[in-house]
């Protein structure tokens, strides 16, 4: 009788393996600080009431998590296909590419929603109003 093991965990792979899949992929800390500081409430502060300006730091901060969760998306893509293909007895083949198109899926779907909330964040700081998006094929903002 032939038994799979479905799930992989983090102590299937060395921490070596984990290493050098994460170096592959920028480190996001960085960029957190920096958006970190660009809190809606500090930054409102010169702007009228009802400007919309403080509200791209949200949506920056909003594609910037995104962008994280695509990033573990991809590490844990590969993590899978390397698991599937090499520690996995016997090896997984089907396995491993349905694990790793699985997850690089998730990362597209993520990158396309970090996109878009990085395209309201230029519309609220540049204050382009809803008329010339709505011209131009996007969905109003109010």
């Amino acid at each position: 009788m032939l038994v799979f093991k479905i799930a992989m965990t983090r102590v299937d792979l060395p921490p070596a393996v984990w290493d050098r899949i994460t170096a592959l992929l920028p480190d996001l800390a960085p960029r957190f600080d920096e958006i970190y500081s660009l809190s809606p409430d500090c930054i409102s502060y010169p702007f009228p009431p009802e400007s919309d300006i403080p509200v791209a730091s949200i949506c920056l901060l909003d594609a910037l998590k995104t962008l994280d969760a695509a990033r573990y998306a991809l590490i844990e893509g590969h993590a899978h296909g390397i698991y599937h293909r090499e520690v996995a007895r016997p090896p997984e083949e089907t396995m491993a590419t349905w694990s790793e198109q699985f997850y690089v899926q998730d990362a597209a779907h993520r990158l396309y929603g970090a996109a878009e909330d990085i395209a309201e964040a230029l519309v609220k700081m540049l204050e382009i109003s809803s008329r010339w998006t709505t011209e131009y094929g996007m969905r109003p903002t109010r």
